[in-house]
């Protein structure tokens, strides 16, 4: 599947075994204790309305949800929920490991975390919630923090 992102640019989405997608999210509920939720197929936006509000751990639901659209994407809320949030480090649409860089060459080295690569080659840097973290959009160029509300 070809598609455009919010500039007009195109590339090219990764074919994906929809097995594995309902055992991704299966894991992600049964060994990290995480709530999920649909998206939309190639998208990261909600498939039902509610969104990140309806995110379960319950398996039966889990297994409708994918059952009735096996190619959705996982949404994985960030707060409280899940209690985590993240550093969204974009280079889709900018350098964010420049600015990163940076930011730990003038701060020091961000703590050891669990890691994510993202659908754009961008990283996810989750963190341990603590209460008031929101989501923020370019809190420096190409970087986001995806706290209460954000997935």
């Amino acid at each position: 599947m070809i598609k455009k992102n919010g500039r007009g640019q195109v590339y090219p989405q990764p074919q994906v075994d929809v097995d594995t997608i309902l055992k991704a999210a299966l894991a992600y509920v049964n060994e990290l204790g995480w709530s999920v939720f649909p998206l939309k197929p190639g998208s990261k936006k909600p498939l039902y309305k509610g969104g990140f509000h309806g995110a379960t751990r319950d398996v039966n639901q889990i297994v409708k949800w994918w059952s009735e659209t096996p190619d959705a994407n996982i949404g994985v809320p960030t707060g409280y929920i899940n209690n985590f949030f993240v550093i969204d480090v974009d280079v889709k649409c900018g350098d964010g490991i420049e600015t990163l860089s940076n930011l730990t060459d003038h701060y020091g080295e961000l703590p050891e975390t669990v890691q994510g690569i993202t659908a754009s080659k961008g990283f996810h840097y989750l963190f341990k919630y603590h209460k008031g973290v929101r989501n923020e959009v370019n809190i420096r160029p190409s970087i986001d923090v995806r706290g209460q509300g954000g997935i």
